[in-house]
């Protein structure tokens, strides 16, 4: 466990990686980056409001799943969304 990781400086190789499987998703998914990372933010806006959202390891890609019926494929959203706290909402 790192104590101070928040005074840890990212290397270029850390976030060049991180860009790079934000552009091979958006490829794939045929959307842009920017509408990915509107999602994210969006997901982490939502979701702060009931948990402490680790914001550094959230992932969120669009892949193809074929429907059930039919067996064409069809673009779904999938986010793993680890927390921090979960005792953030006042029942």
């Amino acid at each position: 466990m790192r104590l101070f990781h928040w005074f840890h400086r990212k290397r270029s190789g850390e976030i060049a990686k991180k860009r790079l499987k934000v552009l091979l998703v958006s490829d794939r998914a045929d959307c842009s980056s920017e509408l990915i990372n509107s999602i994210k933010t969006d997901i982490v806006q939502v979701l702060s409001k009931y948990m402490d959202v680790d914001k550094e390891h959230l992932e969120v890609s669009i892949v193809q799943r074929p429907d059930e019926k039919t067996g064409e494929n069809h673009p779904a959203v999938v986010a793993r969304v680890p927390f921090k706290d979960i005792n953030k909402v006042i029942c």
